[in-house]
């Protein structure tokens, strides 16, 4: 790596952690100098195996970057009020880089207008290859990115409506690597949305007026709550609208939310409010009536997560009946049969399900 001579190693110490954190995987640094490719505004220029670079220090980002492959010509103009080196691209651009006004500018200016030349001649076909990787990465983030601003969510289920630009980027901040939730219930206008995951569902609000509705400007909630933690799920409805309310030990639902409760007084004044609550979702009744199959999926993994039953194995054979409270080795046969068939008749196992735990207690004896 050559360094400036107007430049001294403290400075460019300073630096070289941030110009490091944006090269790719195999560039390096060929020369650095200070100047600018902005009017009036320091910057770092760097020339490396791969690229021309403009590194702000305070941003610790890079202001601009061009590939050395785009560069059809490069001119070191002198003579103006402000010498610099003229890039021109294959996209018709042309970017101007100046050296700092200091003594020696000039010698600066051909010191890097040398470098960019010899690292052009030099590029390599491993280096476009390079380029070619980290063009491919940025377009599969730019429509993946393009796909969740559009509320596309392939593998879900979405009931009620389209999911917004901002709901659907904050849905997916809480989506895993590769998950997606298997079903979305979009709520009453500016209410917010439901996300249903395997093993949780998150309430989202937010959004400019979805926001303020929240008793959030500017800002948005979210709450997450695992299977496990709810107690039920209760739906509460007048002629036409309705709310839908996860209850959990935190939201025991001591009081019924009303869709109107609170409409007349400031966001957050009523602690009954459903469009400020995190566990509540105001939801039409006809979106409530064409949601009814999701929604008994979704109660019946809750009831899962809470009653599991059966071991898991590579299989998928049945299991011992794991000793969970009320099915446990010091109960008699009787009781452990009654509390198996009050789970098979609350939805929580499946008919095979209940056979196969019933083949199981009665091979114990």
């Amino acid at each position: 790596m050559n360094i400036s001579k107007g430049v001294n190693q403290k400075k460019v110490d300073s630096w070289r952690g941030g110009i490091e954190a944006n090269l790719l995987a195999g560039e390096s640094i060929v020369y650095i100098t200070q100047g600018s490719v902005k009017a009036m505004k320091e910057s770092v220029l760097v020339v490396t195996n791969l690229r021309l670079l403009g590194y702000s220090p305070e941003s610790r980002g890079l202001e601009t970057e061009v590939q050395l492959r785009h560069i059809v010509n490069a001119k070191n103009v002198k003579g103006t009020f402000v010498p610099s080196i003229h890039v021109a691209t294959t996209g018709g651009n042309i970017l101007k880089f100046s050296v700092s006004f200091w003594r020696n500018s000039e010698f600066e200016q051909d010191a890097l207008f040398d470098h960019l030349q010899e690292a052009i001649q030099h590029r390599s076909s491993r280096g476009d290859a390079i380029l070619d990787a980290r063009m491919a990465e940025i377009n599969t983030e730019k429509s993946k990115r393009e796909v969740i601003d559009a509320g596309i969510w392939s593998n879900s289920v979405i009931v009620g409506g389209s999911v917004s630009q901002k709901a659907s980027r904050s849905l997916h901040a809480h989506c895993g690597e590769g998950e997606e939730p298997w079903f979305i219930l979009r709520g009453e206008m500016f209410a917010g949305l439901l996300a249903a995951f395997d093993d949780r569902l998150v309430i989202i609000k937010t959004g400019a007026m979805t926001g303020l509705m929240a008793g959030s400007l500017g800002g948005e909630r979210a709450t997450t709550f695992y299977y496990r933690d709810i107690n039920a799920i209760e739906y509460n409805a007048g002629l036409f609208e309705g709310v839908i309310e996860i209850l959990t030990a935190s939201y025991s639902g001591g009081a019924n939310k009303d869709f109107w409760q609170g409409s007349r007084q400031g966001r957050n004044a009523n602690s009954n409010d459903p469009f400020t609550l995190s566990n509540t979702l105001p939801l039409p009744k006809f979106v409530y009536n064409e949601a009814l199959p999701q929604i008994t999926e979704l109660r019946r993994r809750i009831s899962e997560a809470k009653h599991p039953i059966f071991a898991p194995s590579a299989q998928d054979s049945p299991g011992p009946v794991q000793s969970e409270p009320g099915i446990s080795s010091g109960d008699n046969l009787v009781e452990k049969l009654e509390r198996l068939a009050a789970l098979h008749a609350a939805g929580a196992l499946t008919d095979s399900e209940f056979q196969k735990g019933k083949s199981q207690l009665l091979g114990d004896i």
